[in-house]
């Protein structure tokens, strides 16, 4: 889709939660599903409601191979956004889940201020959205250091939305293309180091608690839930 606007209209600025998930495979009302809009950026993170309970890993390294496998069904992706009347593009540069050559467009409509309906344009499906209050204010993409299992440091995205931040630190290695990554481990049977490369991407959303700290409250990597971390533009 072509785009004349190097920036996004105002109205999509802030932290989105969906309500509902509407397409061919039924209705979902409980998975959580954030999405972060700035001037230009985008980032979004989808975590089922079943996903178990994580809490005594510390570490991607002490997670099983079954418990990997099931973390590889959480969704995420940062990219640029690209709007032209009521067609909304968001371009991926960085997807958690493999590329499975399709496009992510919909058409809005916003029902007020503080909701929007999605509809597919080249696939069928129907998306509500709802804004967290005040996340449209001092809208901010910062480009920063973050480590990666192996103690690397990885270009990674600070964006903040008021008082809501997403930090997004991509995996080194590459995914096979694939319908999803559960389907790319069927095909392609990783080892274990393997597959943790593949998982080793952290997509992490938080509130910030002072003018030095914010605390994560979800993220891909469910051992980072709860922490609380700096606004120093280092991660660690």
């Amino acid at each position: 889709m072509d785009n004349t606007n190097q920036f996004v209209p105002s109205s999509y600025f802030g932290v989105w939660r969906r309500s509902l998930l509407e397409n061919k495979q039924g209705k979902d009302t409980s998975s959580l599903v954030l999405w972060m809009q700035t001037r230009c950026s985008h980032a979004d993170i989808r975590i089922p409601a079943s996903r178990p309970d994580f809490s005594e890993f510390s570490r991607l390294e002490e997670y099983s191979a079954d418990a990997l496998r099931w973390l590889a069904t959480q969704q995420g992706f940062y990219g640029v956004t690209h709007v032209q009347n009521d067609i909304c593009q968001w371009q991926r540069l960085y997807d958690f889940q493999p590329s499975n050559g399709t496009r992510d467009i919909g058409k809005i409509a916003f029902t007020s201020a503080d909701e929007m309906l999605e509809t597919g344009v080249e696939h069928v499906y129907l998306e509500i959205w709802h804004k967290v209050e005040g996340s449209h204010l001092n809208l901010e993409t910062h480009i920063i250091n973050g480590l990666n299992r192996y103690g690397e440091s990885i270009p990674s995205y600070l964006l903040c939305a008021g008082e809501q931040l997403t930090f997004v630190r991509p995996r080194r290695a590459s995914i096979p293309d694939a319908n999803s990554m559960q389907a790319a481990i069927d095909l392609y049977q990783p080892n274990y180091e393997t597959l943790l490369d593949w998982l080793d991407f952290e997509i992490s959303f938080g509130q910030k608690i002072d003018d030095e700290h914010w605390q994560i409250t979800h993220s891909t990597h469910p051992f980072r839930e709860g922490k609380m971390m700096g606004l120093s533009y280092e991660y660690a």
